[in-house]
């Protein structure tokens, strides 16, 4: 990979060029030191990436990487600063960066970041086919939609992203489809490490592709994690300050995008009703409202039923699952369907040892311990995901 670094500082250029010298598949082809030159460099050098500090004399690196951006579509642009402010880090998406560096950065750090701008592929811009003088083609199959599944909780600690990735394993393996499974926790997401999976991509990676009308699927998809199981993995961005950045917009060209590629989704989304988990609940085909045996927990559900009235979700699209079901609580299922006055679609019986010893090493706790109840329940639980529709037969 062909490397441009553009600082006005003297001390980071060189830290750089150190930094790099004994990367043999990474070579800096040259160092600018202010963003007027930087454009300049680009322009002669074409680099497939450029390290781009944001306040520098003259031209800033938030404009050069504007123009690089629109001017060198391929080159990939990652800007660096000791500004941790979100209007920083917006900017700088919008003006076409794929990752920020906060100054000062260690040589893992680097590395990290520019292992994850070097695995998005820029895709090729489409050459059309000549067409075929007389033969007939064959009629193109209906795409039938993904069936969207939203965990949600309105109390933390419910256990929203196991039963999210355990959900997600069990639609994959069962019945043989393509899953996407998605972390709307955009904070504090750690689908990831739940999974064992390198976050060398996420969701700030589609950001400044997600605003227009026309989103680039394989982009999109290419942007996700496989995992064994088969199923694939968006990842929450990769420090806090980046959430503030997702938007109502993106999600739902996110969501579209998905749909037309997968069988099913998975979304964790969490526990903060805001309008970016608004968006992912009000596109689910299933809700499946996380309750454990505790007052607080059985309260807050309570008050999201009485609330989905108001948001015009039918009944039928809510799914509610009782979390960490453990008779010793005093707690009974009964009890808590006769307080809410909902009936319970799924229960997961209380195994703390094998949940937190799945966690702990990065594996589903339904290949961790087959035999577990919470496995018989997660199991169960899908059954309360709709299957998806056949497509129909092409007409001739």
């Amino acid at each position: 990979m062909r490397i441009l670094v553009v600082d006005d500082s003297g001390e980071t250029r060189e830290y750089l060029r150190k930094l790099l010298y004994f990367e043999q598949n990474l070579e800096l082809v040259g160092a600018a030191a202010d963003g007027e030159e930087g454009v300049e460099m680009a322009r002669q050098l074409k680099p497939d990436l450029v390290l781009m500090d944001i306040n520098m004399p003259g031209m800033d690196g938030i404009t050069a990487a504007d123009i690089i951006s629109r001017e060198l579509p391929t080159t990939r642009i990652v800007m660096m600063s000791v500004q941790r402010e979100v209007e920083y880090l917006r900017r700088a998406m919008q003006a076409g960066a794929r990752e920020f560096l906060i100054k000062p950065f260690s040589y893992d750090e680097l590395m990290n970041v520019i292992g994850q701008v070097g695995s998005l592929s820029t895709p090729a811009p489409a050459i059309a086919a000549p067409t075929a003088p007389t033969e007939a083609v064959a009629p193109t199959p209906a795409v039938v939609p993904a069936v969207v599944a939203a965990v949600f909780s309105p109390r933390g600690g419910a256990g929203c992203s196991t039963i999210a990735v355990n959900l997600a394993v069990a639609v994959a393996g069962q019945r043989r489809a393509k899953v996407a499974l998605l972390d709307f926790n955009f904070r504090f997401g750690a689908l990831d490490a739940m999974l064992n999976l390198q976050p060398t991509r996420s969701i700030a990676d589609l950001i400044q592709h997600l605003d227009g009308q026309q989103v680039d699927v394989d982009l999109v998809e290419s942007v996700l994690l496989p995992h064994p199981t088969g199923l694939y993995l968006l990842a929450a961005p990769p420090s806090p300050e980046m959430a503030d950045l997702v938007t109502t917009v993106h999600l739902e060209n996110l969501l579209q995008a998905l749909r037309s590629r997968f069988d099913y989704i998975i979304v964790d989304v969490g526990t903060a009703l805001d309008d970016n988990a608004l968006t992912a609940l009000d596109a689910a085909d299933r809700i499946f409202l996380v309750v454990t045996p505790d007052i607080p927990a059985i309260k807050n559900a309570r008050l999201f039923l009485a609330l989905s009235s108001g948001l015009d979700y039918p009944p039928e699209k809510i799914v509610l699952v009782l979390n960490q079901d453990n008779p010793r609580t005093g707690i009974t299922a009964a009890a808590i369907e006769k307080h809410i006055q909902w009936r319970f679609g799924g229960v997961i019986p209380s195994d703390p040892r094998s949940a937190l010893g799945a966690i702990n090493r990065g594996v589903p706790l339904i290949m961790h311990n087959p035999s577990s109840p919470a496995t018989k329940g997660f199991l169960a639980l899908m059954d309360q995901v709709p299957e998806k529709e056949a497509a129909p037969a092409p007409q001739a």
